[in-house]
């Protein structure tokens, strides 16, 4: 498994517990771990992979008449890429929505991926997060 997982080359380290069924995993610095890949590995790796759980921090923005979080990442050579990701619709996220203005303070995110993607998305988002905690980062120092 081990081998498996360090050859997804957006992955700077790992943490794998096979008695608990768990994988922890660390994207390297301007980068974002594809949750295909990983799953693909692990499948490569004989086991079945489960469900995925992410902690994010980004910022909600308004795409495609969506609330989505934002990620804006920047490599080693000072190149900015965003990575963009559905929120699905629950009480938790309402929740957020109506506590915060958009373009948003960045925000701690956590909950599960899974592919709850539309035709018209495919190919310009990679998963649909459905919080289950979040968390406003404030940038005022107390």
């Amino acid at each position: 498994m081990e081998k498996r997982i360090r050859a997804i080359r957006t992955v700077e380290k790992s943490t794998i517990n096979i008695k608990e069924g768990t994988l922890l995993l660390f994207p390297k610095e301007g980068r974002h771990i594809e949750i295909d890949a990983v799953k693909k590995a692990v499948e490569n790796a004989g086991f079945t992979p489960r469900e995925v759980w992410v902690a994010l921090i980004g910022k909600l923005v308004k795409w495609k008449d969506k609330t989505v979080l934002s990620i804006v990442s920047t490599d080693k050579k000072g190149e900015k890429t965003e990575t963009i990701y559905l929120l699905k619709e629950n009480q938790l996220l309402r929740k957020l929505k109506a506590s915060v203005k958009l373009p948003s303070e960045e925000i701690f995110i956590a909950g599960e991926a899974v592919k709850v993607i539309s035709d018209e998305d495919k190919g310009s988002i990679p998963e649909t997060i459905i919080v289950e905690k979040y968390l406003v980062l404030s940038k005022e120092k107390n």
